[in-house]
Parts: structure tokens; C-alpha cells; sequence
């Protein structure tokens, strides 16, 4: 795993959890690499805690220093391609129909059975060097085992001390609304559908939200002139600003066990699941993860895409082909848009089931 993002380094632990179900195995994280943010790599952090040290872990873990057996001793193998994305781990119920050709969605993925390529293997070294994807669309498994793996992988959340610091930071702005918005090195990508412009903004926001709700934004970055009108016609709260600055709030802050932008944006996250409703940024892993949080199978987003087979308005993407069983294929994704993007472009409703 490359040096990446809080939320591309989660995708990445949640692999781990899937996997580590899917093959009835022990995990054992190791080398997650420096952690970046909006570029910048927190230089030092790796060696002050592991994203393991953030997030509950809910399979059996296994510490190489800990262990009363050498790992040498034991059987082993690796797997390692180049890009997790490109497989799709399958069980011995496979069977390559019409209804496992519209799940891969147009994907050109390679059908993969761990748990038969590496029966006598006791430890399997996972070395792919990208790991980071969304689990849902990857796993074609029958369904007790894939209920499973989405109900271990919904269990890797913030530990307690970070939940209940978001909780009285909540509480403190009261009822509210939220949005994400990734600027950034979005605002120099070419896609349709990111937000460039202040008035773009307020109308996507506007089709979702009442005015005479409080707003609160996350973002990383709150000096953008995008939020212009929004800051006119909404009683807004920038979420890390509002953390920092209020005595109290920065207190509790400080009180948790590390503070730097890696922190601060899982605090933000879990405040956005506090709020009454939520919108995210399309193609953010950071998104992503609040709204599997929230449970909520309608996911709202503050883009607006209009394409023959792939329509988001008010927030909601349409269902353009409702006969179909798959989310990426009901919303017309995988026709308009390169279906590789399914393993990364946004959660997907399948999750919570």
C-alpha cells in the first residue's frame, strides 16, 4: 500500500477484514504506509500510530512479535496483483450466468477463488500494492458469506474516544444538516460533475436542504471561494474551523490520543453522521465512509450528472434501468461512466445488507 489518503488507507483495511472472513483467516495488518492528506504527506506519523491504532477491527488478529510460533514455520503464500480491483473473489457455488455478468457490471474482472488457490497456505501474504476499493462489488459469494463480510466491514468504525468526542461536538451545534465537499485537487480534474463554481453549488445544495437549517460544511478547504453564496443564504458552520476555535470543542480535541489532519478529519466524519441529513461529494472515499455510516440506502450527493443512462438530481441518483438487480446497473452507472470506477466511485446500498 502506497502512501495515500485516511479513507484510501481504510479501503484498504477493509480488504483486509473482507478478506480475512472470506478465507476464514486471522488478519494481520502491517505496512500501512504514510498517510496523506489533500497531498501532503504528515511526515512522522507513522511512527507516532497505524491506522490499525484508529479503527475497531472486528476479525481475529494475529501480532507476528506476540506470537509463541515463528511464522517461518508455517506454510505460506502470497498473493499479489498489481491492482485488488481487477479480481472478484468468487466461492465454490460460482456459476458464471446472467446474473453474475450483470453484477461485474461490464468490468473486465479475473474470477478469483482464494480459498481454493491457497487451501494449505496457513499464512497468505496479501502484497497487492493497491489495495484500496470498495469491498461491496468485489465479492460474488453465496449470500450467508457475503452477508458476513459486509456485516464485518460495517463494524470497522472510529474507537470509542473518537465517537464520543464527535457525539459532544454534535450535540454542541445542534440540530443540523450536513455537506461534504472535496476541492482540493478535485477543482483541477476534469469530471462532469465536481464542484467548480459557487452557483453550481447552491443550486445542487439547494434542491437537498431547507435555508432555515443550520449547514454544517466539511471540507479541506474552507477558504474556497465556492462557499461564497452558501455562506450568504445559509447559517453555515465550517466544520474544523468551528472545532478549533471554540475553547471548549478544542479542549476536547487535544484530550484525544493524536491530533494532526488525519484526526481531524475522522472527528469531522463522524460529526457529519449526526446530522439530520447528509450530502457527500461524489468520487470522495471520504464520502463514501459517512454514508455507509448513516445506513441509509438513498445517498444523497451535492453533484448533478445528466447523461442518457446516468442521472443525479436534488442530490439522488434516478433509477434508470429498474429492472436490473445491481445498484451499478439500476443507476445506469456501468453504461455511462467506465465501469472500473464501480470499485471506487462512491458506496454502493448493497453494503448495508
Amino acid at each position: 500500500m502506497y502512501g495515500a489518503g485516511l479513507s484510501n488507507q481504510r479501503m484498504s483495511l477493509d480488504m483486509g477484514v473482507a478478506l480475512s472472513v472470506y478465507s476464514n483467516r486471522a488478519f494481520a495488518p502491517y505496512e500501512f504506509k504514510s498517510m496523506e492528506h489533500s497531498g501532503r504527506a504528515l511526515r512522522g506519523q507513522i511512527e507516532r500510530y497505524n491506522i490499525s491504532d484508529l479503527f475497531e477491527i472486528p476479525v481475529p488478529m494475529l501480532d507476528e512479535s506476540a506470537s509463541s510460533i515463528p511464522w517461518s514455520s508455517l506454510s505460506a503464500d502470497e498473493f499479489s496483483p498489481e491492482r485488488l480491483g481487477k479480481h472478484v473473489f468468487v466461492d465454490e457455488t460460482f456459476v458464471h450466468d446472467e446474473r453474475f455478468e450483470e453484477f461485474l457490471g461490464r468490468r473486465d474482472l479475473k474470477v478469483t477463488d482464494l480459498n481454493v488457490m491457497f487451501e494449505v497456505a496457513s499464512v497468505l501474504n496479501l502484497a497487492s500494492r493497491r489495495n484500496f476499493c470498495n469491498v461491496t462489488p468485489l465479492f460474488y459469494v453465496e449470500e450467508v458469506k457475503r452477508r458476513h463480510i459486509m456485516h464485518a466491514i460495517r463494524q470497522v468504525i472510529p474507537k470509542q474516544v473518537y465517537r464520543q468526542a464527535a457525539a459532544k461536538i454534535a450535540e454542541s451545534i445542534g440540530s443540523f444538516n450536513a455537506i461534504h465537499v472535496r476541492q482540493g485537487d478535485f477543482l483541477n480534474a476534469d469530471h462532469p460533475f465536481d464542484i467548480k463554481d459557487p452557483e453550481s453549488l447552491l443550486s445542487n445544495v439547494d434542491g437537498i436542504f431547507e435555508r432555515d437549517k443550520t449547514l454544517v460544511i466539511c471540507t479541506d478547504e474552507e477558504a474556497s471561494p465556492n462557499f461564497s453564496l452558501l455562506r450568504e443564504h445559509y447559517q453555515c458552520v465550517m466544520l474544523e474551523s468551528y472545532i478549533l476555535q471554540a475553547p471548549s470543542l478544542k479542549q476536547i480535541y487535544d484530550g484525544l490520543p493524536f491530533q494532526d489532519e488525519a484526526i481531524m478529519g475522522v472527528l469531522c466524519q463522524l460529526v457529519c453522521e449526526h446530522a439530520e441529513k447528509f450530502a457527500g461529494s461524489l468520487r470522495s472515499t471520504y464520502t463514501n465512509y459517512v454514508h455507509r455510516a448513516r445506513s441509509e440506502p438513498e445517498m444523497l450527493f451535492i453533484n448533478t450528472l445528466n447523461r442518457p443512462n446516468v442521472k443525479i438530481a436534488q442530490g439522488r441518483f434516478e433509477i434508470t434501468h429498474p429492472d436490473k438487480e445491481f445498484s451499478w446497473w439500476r443507476t445506469g452507472w456501468c453504461m455511462d461512466v467506465d465501469p472500473s470506477t464501480i470499485a471506487w466511485m462512491r458506496e454502493w446500498p448493497e453494503v448495508l445488507s
